[in-house]
């Protein structure tokens, strides 16, 4: 059987439900217009598979011990006012959002997919968009995910239980991790977003998340160092994503946006490829030291990692001049700290930090050259 939903036109919606969808296992999903059509591989019902991942995802967050993120209004849309959709599937205040997930998965499986269409846009009653689900609003126009000024409405719709359920799931799946921003003086949460619909062999999730536990980000800033650690250390099978810095609700704050990053992982490779700089192990190795000194807001030589990550950037972008200055650079300081007799700490950082730099900017200029 088939289920058809419309994509959203503010960015972060689309990437919750692409991420949502391209969770689902036994699909075909196929992009009609403006419309994802969803089949089931087996010509059954798809509302089993959603209710299943609606269970599997009220697994794994009470396996994480996280709680859904809602400010002041939003615990009032959902969870205590007078019309919350707690009281509306009679829940208790003190049920947590699993329980929800839990209950809704078992009305979707009682439905067939045609049933399924009619609640997910005409269902009543309808709910404003939690905090969340409302960030571009929020934004007025600011970039990134910020693009009030380009919706026909500046107010966001009010949504259905099943479309609020499978937003926020969207959400919840898209949510890679936690992580210090120096810039925002407090935790970014990261969020990985498929940009494409319905080309992975395995559940994007499992591979975002096996990455985060494999792998991980050291850090947001800056986003020239973000793009090329991605680059570097992204499983290919991610394909092309988005990945959005997010200051979660809490209090009466709403949710913000303040960092986004488009990256196409396997175009990138080639392109570095056909240039003749992709590195091999070894020199990773260096770029990724380079790269982590850069997002670690700890390091004592993040200023001079910083400065080196970014001509580092423009280099691998085919900028031979970028690969003559960090091969200069590095040089010069390497000279001055070798002669150096006694260096602290922070030089001995600053040193490898320059000697890994010389070694990418020599290569790059040799290969540029050509």
């Amino acid at each position: 059987m088939t289920i058809r939903l419309n994509i959203p036109p503010e960015p972060l919606l689309r990437g919750y439900l692409f991420s949502f969808i391209n969770s689902l296992e036994y699909v075909r999903v196929n992009l009609t217009d403006n419309t994802i059509v969803i089949e089931h591989e087996r010509e059954g019902e798809v509302t089993p598979l959603i209710a299943r991942l609606l269970r599997d995802i009220a697994k794994d967050m009470e396996n994480r011990n996280y709680r859904f993120p809602m400010n002041g209004n939003d615990k009032r849309t959902v969870v205590s006012g007078d019309n919350s959709i707690y009281k509306l599937l009679g829940l208790s205040p003190d049920e947590g959002f699993t329980k929800l997930l839990k209950v809704v998965a078992g009305e979707i499986e009682k439905c067939n997919d045609e049933e399924f269409e009619e609640k997910y846009y005409r269902d009543e009653p309808k709910f404003a968009p939690v905090s969340i689900l409302r960030v571009e609003h929020y934004g007025a126009g600011r970039k990134p995910f910020f693009i009030s000024k380009d919706l026909e409405r500046t107010k966001p719709e009010r949504i259905t239980l099943y479309k609020f359920t499978i937003l926020s799931c969207g959400y919840l799946l898209s949510r890679s991790g936690n992580i210090y921003d120096d810039s925002q003086k407090g935790v970014t949460t990261v969020l990985m977003l498929p940009a494409r619909i319905g080309r992975y062999r395995k559940p994007f999730y499992d591979i975002i998340r096996k990455y985060m536990d494999d792998v991980g980000l050291p850090g947001t800033r800056p986003e020239e160092a973000l793009y090329l650690w991605l680059a570097l250390t992204m499983p290919e099978e991610a394909g092309e994503i988005d990945v959005v810095g997010l200051i979660e609700p809490a209090g009466m704050n709403p949710a913000r946006a303040h960092l986004s990053l488009h990256i196409n992982i396997n175009l990138q490779r080639s392109m570095w490829r056909e240039m003749g700089i992709m590195p091999d192990d070894g020199e990773v190795e260096d770029w990724k030291f380079i790269l982590r000194e850069a997002l670690n807001s700890r390091s004592s030589a993040r200023d001079l990692a910083i400065k080196y990550s970014k001509l580092l950037f423009r280099a691998s972008g085919g900028s031979l001049l970028a690969a003559r200055e960090l091969l200069l650079d590095s040089s010069r300081l390497l000279l001055i700290l070798q002669k150096t007799k006694r260096l602290s700490r922070e030089d001995l950082r600053r040193r490898d930090v320059a000697r890994r730099a010389m070694f990418i900017g020599r290569n790059l200029v040799e290969r540029l050259k050509r």
